[in-house]
């Protein structure tokens, strides 16, 4: 995550541009199938992809080339989205340690004035001695000296940070020029000035004197005295850096989008409009058992809304949960965490008592005895999609799915005394039946006869799950790990969220 980097990942972007592969808009080719042709190019094995008939090899192909811009898009706008978060939270981090440092000095400069301030406001004394008095308090220097101190150390309320954002311009310009270049957003209406100011951006990048009028409707009042000189001149730092705080915030909602893309597409592409939405519009609110007219509902949500905020606005005085501090200026919401509640005695003796009807086992065995009850192997079928099954194919099939799931790869699991577990044959299986195809129905049959254990029902009819993150420090540079300084300290690392289901 950095300057290069995403350099890097825009002329990654461009050499995908460069195949020239694209596809047709006039065939109305479903979006889904193009993802699934693409997600099987790339997880496929190359021999399984030259055994394929020459069209379907072929759209395969197209497929994987087509969705590859929008892979490589999505990373570059991901890398440039996190350079955006880093550069002005650690701007703000910046400021908040001046102004730490300064603080001291500021109470020491106001103390000072204060003082002299107390002898200006004493209505005992005549107007022509309060100079003389204010100076035999406080010094004619020392006074001078507190008044430049806090001149320099105050801050406006409305401050943004400019100062060390500024500092930080020249490495904003290593990759800002690459991606006024390779990346071409699209907006709803809310993102159109933002648009519109990259475009000018992009247009004025390498002119010494700037062509054609400067979008001024993005600069907000918060950057409006850092961008609009006294003169009424526009600061060019100060307007890059407007932008790219708007984008940063427009990439979070959405304002803004790519084409293609996966991650930061258009979130309105899929929406029905024109004449297909006014067909569809009928049945759609039958099923769903709404009104075709939307006035009574919002209008309906909107009361209970109302009435729910000036319920727990009313009760904020008596929750002893609840407090605001002011914390930077700005009121914060408080809000005390739960106690940690001591497990019951009944908890510890279930769970003892479940952990000792658990038998010990490997994860081998476990996966052999659910493939003998479940039959899962069974819809692992070769490429040619023929009926043939080999000897013990499915000790080769789970010892394939475990290498996968634990990430060891197949060496830990050849034995040559076994035929079924050789290094060939593990490798035969890996390339000609496990594919996303033959997983989906697996993983369908598993949850088909998950489904009929009388355990399931009793915990549920599908609506409860449980989600959780699993946390891993991670020792390398990349891309997908981020700073938590709960889990990982000064390092950083990922969060592997999983849900289970009943």
């Amino acid at each position: 995550m950095s300057g290069p980097a995403l350099v890097r990942a825009l002329e990654r972007l461009q050499t995908v541009r460069n195949l020239g592969i694209s596809l047709p808009v006039a065939a109305h080719i479903p979006p889904s199938r193009i993802a699934t042709l693409a997600r099987f190019a790339n997880t496929a094995k190359v021999t399984a992809i030259i055994r394929l008939p020459d069209e379907r090899r072929l759209a395969t192909l197209a497929a994987f080339a087509h969705s590859l811009q929008a892979t490589a898009q999505d990373d570059a706008v991901e890398v440039l989205e996190m350079l955006l978060r880093d550069l002005f939270s650690q701007a703000e981090k910046a400021q908040k340690v001046a102004r730490l440092r300064t603080l001291k000095d500021l109470d020491q400069a106001a103390a000072t004035l204060a003082n002299a301030c107390r002898i200006l406001l004493n209505p005992a004394l005549p107007d022509n001695e309060l100079r003389s008095q204010v100076f035999t308090k406080v010094p004619r220097a020392e006074l001078e000296r507190a008044l430049a101190d806090v001149g320099a150390l105050i801050r406006p309320p409305d401050d943004v940070y400019f100062q060390e954002l500024n500092a930080k311009y020249r490495s904003v310009r290593r990759y800002l020029p690459a991606v006024l270049s390779h990346l071409h957003f699209g907006s709803n209406p809310a993102g159109e000035t933002l648009v519109a100011a990259l475009e000018w951006l992009r247009v004025n990048e390498d002119r010494g004197q700037p062509s054609g009028p400067i979008p001024r409707e993005i600069i907000s009042k918060p950057w409006q005295r850092h961008v609009v000189r006294e003169d009424g001149q526009i600061d060019p730092h100060a307007y890059t850096f407007c932008v790219l705080d708007h984008l940063h915030s427009a990439l979070k909602r959405r304002e803004v989008f790519v084409s293609p893309s996966w991650r930061y597409a258009d979130p309105r592409a899929g929406l029905l409009t024109g004449p297909e939405w006014a067909a569809a519009r009928p049945v759609l609110c039958r099923t769903l058992r709404l009104s075709s007219d939307p006035a009574p509902m919002l209008s309906a949500l909107a009361d209970e809304l109302d009435q729910t905020y000036r319920a727990v606005a009313a009760r904020l005085p008596d929750n002893p949960a609840v407090r605001f501090e002011t914390v930077d200026d700005r009121n914060e919401l408080i809000l005390t965490p739960l106690d940690k509640l001591e497990e019951p005695p009944s908890l510890v003796a279930l769970r003892e008592a479940v952990a000792a009807r658990l038998p010990r086992v490997d994860l081998p065995e476990i996966l052999l005895e659910i493939a003998a009850r479940t039959e899962f192997a069974e819809h692992f079928t070769h490429i040619t999609e023929t009926a043939s099954r080999a000897t013990d194919l499915e000790t080769s099939l789970c010892a394939v799915l475990l290498a996968e799931a634990c990430n060891t790869g197949l060496e830990l699991l050849v034995r040559r005394d076994v035929s079924a577990l050789r290094r060939d044959r593990l490798s035969w299986v890996s390339q000609n039946y496990v594919r996303e195809e033959t997983l989906t129905a697996a993983n369908a049959q598993l949850v088909s006869v998950q489904n009929q254990i009388p355990l399931a029902h009793a915990w549920g009819g599908g609506e409860v799950a449980s989600a959780d993150g699993l946390r891993f420090v991670v020792p390398v540079r990349t891309v997908h790990a981020g700073p938590n300084s709960k889990y990982f300290g000064p390092g950083r690392g990922v969060t592997h969220y999983n849900l289970v289901s009943n």
